[in-house]
């Protein structure tokens, strides 16, 4: 059995905006248009999401109201404590 291959953070984010627009029944086109990129460009970012950039990723997070910043923070926080030698 083959080791199942661990996704990279750019294709977990991408999961999150795909789901996020399902949840909100939104079409690649609608948040295109909705954050002011060709439509094309969100296709493609789903597609491969290793090549999504972060400015668009925010773009996709703040239109899709996902609320990033409290996992940010707990990220922050465990990454601080990863610091501290103990």
């Amino acid at each position: 059995m083959a080791a199942k291959r661990k996704k990279t953070p750019a294709e977990c984010v991408a999961a999150i905006v795909t789901a996020s627009m399902a949840v909100r029944s939104m079409t690649a086109r609608q948040l295109a248009d909705l954050v002011g990129v060709h439509y094309q460009t969100v296709y493609n970012d789903l597609k491969d999401p290793n090549k999504m950039t972060m400015y668009r990723m925010w773009l996709y997070f703040t239109a899709l109201d996902v609320p990033i910043d409290k996992g940010l923070e707990a990220f922050a926080d465990s990454f601080a404590r990863s610091l501290v030698v103990q």
